[in-house]
């Protein structure tokens, strides 16, 4: 009788690593992950090499340095059901972009985005740019954790962690009312900034020119009812990546 029980837990433990794994492989997370991986050295060769001087490499040698790091995940916020009494980790929904940064020498340069296609696929939608270096600087200089970019009616923010408490800061320019470029305040600041658009961009609709509604510099737009692919794709690409 013992024995048969050892082998039905034996067995339990079995499929529920089986289930972990599976949703593991075909998890938003790790499908980024592989198809950073797998076009990260085409991008090297094919794009970051030959523009090496206006990318941030004047020095050839320095690609030996070079590195895949950590993406920085991308959220938004629905219009339509954004509630300024809520909290911004409350009612942010993670979309299907991630921006990794091509390290050197374990410091962040340029970056380039994966997302999901309008058919599912996933894709390098944009290479350049230097959002993962800022977020990297600000988070070293301020003691911020868990930035993340957070995208409503047309802004693009970081939002990230200090001290326990939200916090968040405009990347690259400033926002209306009073949030200036890089100057970290906390989340019922960006809350204001967020109430602002809300009300700026529903005058936008009732005047008949919702241009831009959904998202900022042109991600959170792209990614509205995006959806992966079918989760047999999901787990071939998976499989075929760590064979």
């Amino acid at each position: 009788m013992n024995s048969k029980i050892v082998m039905l837990v034996l067995l339990a433990m079995v499929l529920l690593l089986m289930i972990a794994g599976i949703s593991y492989a075909i998890s938003p997370n790790e499908q980024a992950q592989i198809i950073a991986e797998e076009e990260f050295p085409k991008l090297l060769k094919d794009v970051i090499e030959p523009n090496n001087e206006g990318v941030g490499f004047p020095d050839k040698d320095q690609y030996e340095n070079v590195s895949l790091g950590e993406p920085l995940e991308h959220y938004e916020i629905d219009f339509d059901s954004f509630d300024p009494d809520k909290g911004i980790d409350e009612q942010s929904k993670q979309n299907l972009f991630y921006t990794f940064p091509v390290m050197l020498d374990d410091s962040a340069s340029i970056g380039f985005t994966v997302g999901v296609q309008a058919n599912g696929e996933w894709e390098v939608i944009d290479v350049g740019g230097g959002l993962n270096k800022t977020v990297s600087q600000m988070a070293d200089e301020q003691g911020l954790s868990n930035s993340r970019v957070l995208h409503f009616a047309g802004a693009m923010l970081i939002v990230a962690t200090r001290d326990d408490k939200v916090v968040g800061y405009a990347p690259y320019y400033p926002y209306e009312p009073d949030l200036k470029e890089k100057t970290v305040v906390s989340e019922d600041e960006i809350m204001k900034i967020l109430v602002y658009r809300h009300k700026e961009f529903q005058e936008l609709i009732k005047n008949g020119n919702p241009q831009g509604l959904l998202g900022g510099p042109g991600l959170a737009a792209a990614s509205a009812g995006h959806k992966q692919e079918g989760v047999i794709k999901r787990l071939t690409r998976f499989v075929k990546h760590v064979l």
